[in-house]
């Protein structure tokens, strides 16, 4: 059986949240979330909250948990939030915050 969990509007990069994510693709939960508690990356703590929400929903769904691995986890980019900035000789520059959603499904392995 399989659950999934979805962040939506994430603030950072999808490229910055994809380098975190190749790293803990495939592997079993005890093992990610050790990984993801000593990552440097912001995007750590966003993806950590997440498993957490989704080992929750396997909870409820009855499921071991320690039998659990990353089956999916898609990173996909969101809207970006654009804000302007004053630059030299009255023009304008863009500054785009960008943002991600993020989905991952958890299985139990058999």
């Amino acid at each position: 059986m399989e659950v999934k969990a979805i962040a939506k509007f994430i603030k950072g990069s999808s490229r910055k949240i994809v380098r975190v994510a190749r790293s803990i693709h495939g592997k079993p939960i005890g093992e990610v979330l050790e990984i993801l508690k000593f990552s440097p990356a912001n995007a750590s703590t966003i993806i950590e909250k997440l498993l957490k929400s989704a080992i929750a929903n396997a909870r409820q769904s009855n499921l071991n948990i320690t039998n659990l691995y990353i089956k999916e986890l898609v990173v996909q980019q969101g809207p970006m939030i654009k804000r302007f900035k004053a630059a030299s000789r009255y023009h304008v520059r863009t500054i785009r915050k960008r943002t991600s959603h993020l989905t991952v499904v958890l299985a139990e392995k058999s």
